[in-house]
C-alpha cells in the first residue's frame, strides 16, 4: 500500500482509489488540491459519506458511479464547483483487477481549466473574426451595389441559388460541414469584389456606342445642316442639289443604322455588311471640311459580334478575377477561410483550361470553384437587369451550359445535380 500511495503522490494529476464496497484507499496530494478535501476526512469514507457533505457537484460523484456500477472504463470532462471557481476537470476511472475478478476501481483527474479557458477564448475569438468577416462582407456588397445595382442584384441570387443547392446534397446525405459552408458561402460573397476597381462606364456599358453614340449623332445633324446650306450656295445647280440630297439620306441612313446596331445584343451577317460599307463616310464640318463619320474606337464598337464590349474593355473587365484574388489574398484569410481567394479568384476558369485569367485546367480547380463557376454563368445567361442583354429561359440556359459541359467546360455532375436541385426557383 505505500509502494502504492508513493506512486500516486508524485503524479501531477490526482488521483484515488475507491474499492467496491464504495470506501476510499487512497488519495494522493494532487487530488486533494483540485478537490479541496481533507485527507483525513477522505480515506475509508465512503462516496455516499462524500455526496453528503459535497452537494454541489453531483456531475463528478455521478461519473464516477456510472463506471463502478458498470465496471467499464469511463472518461468524462465535468465541471466542479469549489467555494467561489469552477474548475473543468477530466475524469477517467478505470477497473483495478486481480487474477480473476474486478477489485476496486482507479480515478484520474485532470485539471483542464486552462485549456479550456483557452479553447473558449478562442472561440470567442473565431466569433469575433467570423463577425468581422460578415460586416467586412455587408460592407463590400453594398459598395457593390452602390456602384452597379445589376452586379448586387447577381451576387445575392448566386447566394440564393448555392444555400438552396447545398440544401439539396444535405436532404440527399451529400453535405459539407457548416464550417466549410460558411467559407464557401463568404467566396460568393465575394467573388466579383475586383469589379469595384473596373470603370462603371465600362462595367455597366448598356451600349456598344454608349455616351459616344450622342457625338455621332451631333456629326450628323452637322453634317446634313452643312449640306442643305451648300445646295441653297449652289442655288438652281441640278448636280449640286442632287449629290447634296443623296449624300444627306446616306447620311440619316447611317445614323438609322448606328442607333439601331448600337441597342443590339448580337450583329448578324447582313447587319455587319452595312457596318462595314459606312466605317469610311466623311462628314462636313461648319469650317467646310470633311471629317471621318466614326473614330477607330467607334468602328470597333459597332463591329463587336455579341455583347457591348471592345476587346479592350473586356479585358478590364475580365481583370476583376485578377483583382477579385489579390484584394481577398491581402486579407490572409485563415483556418477554414483560407482557400477564399482560390476559389472567388478562379471562379471564371473552365475545365479545359480555355478560362482566364491563367487558363488553368481541370486538375487544378476544386469542387468549390467549379460550383462557383456554373451559379455564375447560369446567373449571367438567365438575369433579368443586365444593361446590355435580355435574359434567357431556364431551359435555354441549361442548355448552352450542358453544350458547355459536353465541350469540357463545365463539371457534370454539379451542373447535373443543380439542375435537379430546383435551386433557381
Amino acid at each position: 500500500m505505500i509502494i502504492y500511495k508513493n506512486l500516486l503522490d508524485n503524479m501531477t494529476d490526482g488521483a484515488f482509489v475507491i474499492e467496491y464496497n464504495g470506501k476510499i484507499q487512497l488519495i494522493n496530494v494532487s487530488a486533494i488540491q483540485m478537490l479541496g478535501y481533507d485527507e483525513d476526512h477522505v480515506i475509508g469514507k465512503s462516496m455516499l459519506d462524500l455526496m453528503n457533505i459535497d452537494k454541489k457537484n453531483d456531475e463528478f460523484f455521478e461519473c464516477i458511479l456510472d463506471a463502478v456500477y458498470d465496471k467499464n472504463q469511463m472518461s468524462r470532462i465535468i465541471s466542479f464547483f469549489r467555494d467561489e471557481t469552477v474548475r473543468h476537470l477530466r475524469v477517467v476511472v478505470s477497473p483495478i483487477m486481480d487474477k480473476k475478478n474486478n477489485i476496486a476501481v482507479i480515478v484520474i483527474i485532470s485539471d483542464m481549466t486552462e485549456l479550456i479557458d483557452l479553447s473558449n477564448k478562442n472561440k470567442e475569438l473565431n466569433k469575433k473574426l467570423s463577425d468581422f468577416i460578415n460586416r467586412f462582407v455587408q460592407m463590400m456588397v453594398d459598395n457593390i451595389d452602390s456602384r452597379s445595382h445589376y452586379n448586387a442584384n447577381h451576387t445575392r441570387k448566386m447566394v440564393k441559388y448555392a444555400d438552396k443547392y447545398l440544401d439539396y446534397l444535405e436532404e440527399n446525405n451529400r453535405g459539407i460541414s457548416r464550417k466549410h459552408r460558411r467559407a464557401f458561402m463568404t467566396s460568393i460573397w465575394l467573388h466579383d469584389i475586383g469589379k469595384l476597381l473596373i470603370p462603371l462606364k465600362v462595367l455597366d456599358k448598356p451600349s456598344r456606342l454608349g455616351n459616344r453614340i450622342n457625338d455621332i449623332f451631333q456629326k450628323i445633324e452637322v453634317a446634313v445642316l452643312c449640306e442643305k446650306i451648300k445646295m441653297l450656295e449652289a442655288g438652281d445647280d441640278p448636280d449640286a442639289t442632287e449629290n447634296g440630297t443623296k449624300t444627306i439620306e446616306r447620311l440619316l441612313q447611317a445614323r438609322e443604322l448606328i442607333e439601331e446596331t448600337d441597342k443590339k445584343g448580337f450583329i448578324d451577317r447582313e447587319t455587319a455588311e452595312k457596318i462595314e460599307a459606312i466605317k469610311e463616310m466623311k462628314c462636313l464640318n461648319s469650317s467646310g471640311e470633311y471629317d471621318p463619320l466614326l473614330t477607330e474606337y467607334d468602328k470597333e464598337a459597332l463591329a463587336v459580334e455579341r455583347g457591348t464590349l471592345t476587346k479592350e474593355e473586356r479585358k478590364l473587365v475580365e481583370s476583376h478575377v485578377t483583382h477579385t484574388y489579390r484584394m481577398l489574398k491581402q486579407m490572409e484569410f485563415g483556418a477554414s477561410y483560407k482557400d477564399v481567394p482560390e476559389w472567388a479568384g478562379n471562379h471564371h476558369e473552365f475545365l479545359d483550361g480555355s478560362g482566364y485569367p491563367n487558363g488553368i485546367k481541370a486538375d487544378k480547380i476544386t469542387w468549390e470553384t467549379r460550383l462557383l463557376t456554373i451559379l455564375d454563368i447560369f446567373d449571367a445567361l438567365t438575369a433579368e437587369d443586365r444593361p446590355y442583354k435580355p435574359p434567357l429561359p431556364v431551359e435555354k440556359a441549361f442548355e448552352i451550359m450542358e453544350s458547355m459541359q459536353k465541350a469540357g467546360k463545365l463539371d457534370a455532375e454539379i451542373l447535373k445535380d443543380f439542375r435537379e436541385s430546383g435551386a433557381w426557383k
